[in-house]
């Protein structure tokens, strides 16, 4: 409790003589979604939740540096790593890793590096029997630091320099000694560079610290951050300096000059603490209590990440970019991994999609989402789904686009979306409970909708200012709740309940071209026709009709009147502890997007009939069901889970694979 005391006073104590009298996520496209976040407490990984240090080492296991001492990460275990000579909690602000993958690690009177023992497992080692007694009480480590076959280690007090060969003792340590207090080291293209309280900014040259030109500019500006800028090869600048409170600088080897950003009142009225350099030129800058801010070279704003998108805390305390991409942050409250370069983003509570999505569609160039609890759109400008009031508390399993209204099946009637007109207009009276439906192909003025008692046909509707469809009548001779619907190339409808039965209804047409409902023919298919222990569940690809059964995936065959097991997919499994692990959608191009089992695979259509098949796509998908996808033309496409919606980003849909 002491050191964690200790602590606290020393960051405040530290900042507070350079302060002076700030949305989630922005984007410039509003349909890019929120970054896959994955949050852990000090309940999960059992450590201190001050997280003040995150490193990889050159095998991808993690290392977080704690209130409490060292934490380790495999992927999937979490282990505590006891330090040497250390009694209690042990602040481990920094770590740092040489040229040849060695961890190094440093806290109050105390550092060293990290290593295997006999049994492989990861163990601490001191170094601190290199330094003479009389330098060995000195205050936490606050940065390490590597140049070629040297590591550098710095507390208030001193700077200690040890060569890898630590072989030789006499000949490989060297230690300075501040004149003041050392605040900050950092290596910028093998070189270091050290500040001191009163002094300014040193280049250590030889073996000797140095002052840099202009370096005086660092007596009166704290900078915890010291970051390479390169945005014009021509320039004369040598790097960005972010200082804590008095926002950023260029330094062209004589003098600092301030380089205006669109976070300049974020940066000059909060504490900048952490700032990297990202792979594609940006830079991601964190200022405490506010959350991440990252610009550009140019010092244009392009994400804020915060708690308004997930992230558990707004203190961030250290950034690391993993070899993988995955960008970690230790916080004053656990840690947090994102998918930060990920192709795959996501919609969920924080975008105000709050319960499952089971349906997704686009109607006049707006975003909409069914869900069990109403229909969902989103604003464009404010970038959050808002829900369609109408249908608050609605289950809707399906959006219908007719091409050019949106029509919402809802337990409460069928309803309608115009464009230029706000809210929903209800076509049927509240008794129709309309769960699915299909726009038939060959007759495109009729709209089949199953509903929870039987299938009822609406007319398209060619009166102006009027509802777009209007019901023509009921097939009364099914009385089953129907939840699937599909048309086969031939004009039948079919239609899948929950009792696992299947009808084939085959439309007849009086000479006026209206429907005879009364004299449309209908079939049952149940286990003798080849859906023995199938739910009922139909699905229409290319004119072909299929299901689902404990075989797998099954298609009828016109010839025998049988539903028969193909493999034009590949072979599928389905699992039937949740039948809503399985979807199968033909997107306008052709290709076949099936789902199942949390699992992606396309089909890619061939001149000959046949298809290419593409898996394992999404793999990094975090999600616990798929329960619908919508393809759309320019390659992106959604996903809709119970855990809301997620969109990967655009051409690369097939060829980008998540490994």
């Amino acid at each position: 409790i002491v050191l964690i005391h200790r602590f606290y006073f020393f960051i405040i104590a530290l900042l507070t003589p350079f302060l002076v009298p700030m949305d989630a996520f922005a984007q410039t496209n509003p349909e890019l979604g929120l970054p896959l976040i994955s949050n852990y407490t000090s309940k999960i990984y059992k450590g201190h939740s001050q997280v003040w240090s995150v490193i990889q080492d050159d095998s991808g296991i993690m290392y977080f540096g704690t209130t409490s001492g060292i934490t380790e990460f495999d992927g999937v275990n979490w282990k505590q790593i006891k330090l040497p000579g250390v009694s209690g909690n042990a602040i481990v602000r920094t770590m740092g890793k040489d040229k040849n993958g060695v961890i190094y690690y440093g806290t109050v009177n105390e550092f060293g590096f990290l290593s295997e023992n006999e049994f492989g497992n990861t163990i601490a080692v001191s170094l601190t029997h290199l330094i003479p007694e009389e330098t060995k009480d000195f205050s936490v480590i606050s940065s390490i630091q590597n140049s070629g076959d040297d590591v550098y280690f710095l507390s208030s007090e001193y700077m200690f320099r040890i060569k890898n060969d630590i072989t030789n003792p006499e000949k490989v340590v060297k230690i300075w000694k501040s004149e003041t207090a050392f605040l900050s080291i950092f290596n910028l293209h093998d070189e270091i560079y050290v500040i001191q309280r009163d002094e300014g900014m040193f280049k250590l040259v030889g073996d000797e610290l140095e002052l840099i030109e202009g370096g005086e500019f660092l007596i009166n500006n704290r900078a915890l951050v010291l970051l390479p800028y390169s945005k014009d090869q021509n320039s004369k600048v040598q790097f960005l300096l972010p200082t804590v409170s008095n926002g950023l600088f260029l330094y062209d080897g004589s003098k600092f000059s301030r380089f205006k950003t669109q976070i300049d009142d974020q940066l000059t009225s909060g504490l900048l603490y952490r700032g990297i350099l990202l792979p594609n030129g940006n830079y991601m800058l964190t200022i405490n209590g506010r959350g991440a801010f990252v610009i550009s070279a140019e010092g244009k704003l392009i994400q804020e990440l915060n708690s308004d998108i997930g992230i558990q805390d707004d203190s961030i305390y250290a950034i690391y970019l993993d070899s993988s991409g995955l960008l970690w942050l230790g916080m004053d409250n656990g840690i947090a991994k994102i998918e930060f370069n990920s192709l795959l983003t996501r919609f969920a509570r924080e975008s105000g999609i709050k319960s499952a999505v089971l349906s997704i569609t686009r109607s006049n160039n707006l975003l909409y989402a069914g869900t069990t609890s109403g229909v969902y759109v989103l604003d464009p400008i404010k970038r959050l789904f808002e829900i369609v009031p109408e249908t608050e508390g609605s289950q809707v399993f399906t959006l219908i686009n007719d091409g050019e209204n949106l029509i919402i099946p809802t337990p409460f009637g069928l309803g309608e979306i115009r464009p230029r007109l706000s809210g929903m207009n209800k076509i049927s009276n509240p008794e129709f409970r309309a769960v699915t439906y299909t726009i038939t192909k060959n007759k495109e003025d009729r709209l089949w909708i199953g509903s929870a008692s039987g299938i009822s046909v609406f007319k398209r509707n060619t009166q102006p200012n009027e509802f777009s469809w209007i019901q023509e009548g009921n097939l009364l001779e099914l009385k089953l709740g129907v939840y699937f619907m599909a048309e086969s190339g031939d004009g039948d409808i079919w239609a899948g309940t929950s009792l696992g039965i299947v009808y084939k209804i085959t439309p007849k047409w009086l000479q006026s071209g209206e429907l005879d409902l009364l004299n449309s023919e209908l079939e049952v298919f149940g286990a003798e026709q080849g859906l023995e222990n199938g739910p009922g569940s139909i699905y229409g690809v290319n004119g072909n009709i299929y299901s689902i059964t404990e075989e797998g995936l099954v298609m009828y065959n016109s010839a025998t009147e049988k539903f028969e097991k193909t493999d034009v997919f590949g072979e599928i499994k389905i699992d039937f502890s949740s039948t809503d692990n399985f979807s199968l959608t033909e997107d306008k191009t052709g290709k076949v997007w099936i789902s199942t089992n949390n699992k992606i695979r396309v089909a890619n259509p061939q001149p000959d009939g046949s298809y290419t098949l593409e898996d394992n796509l999404f793999s990094a998908y975090p999600g616990e069901d798929i329960i619908t996808i919508f393809p759309e033309g320019d390659g992106t496409v959604w996903l809709g889970s119970g855990e809301g919606l997620f969109r990967m980003e655009g051409q690369s849909a097939i060829d980008k694979k998540f490994e």
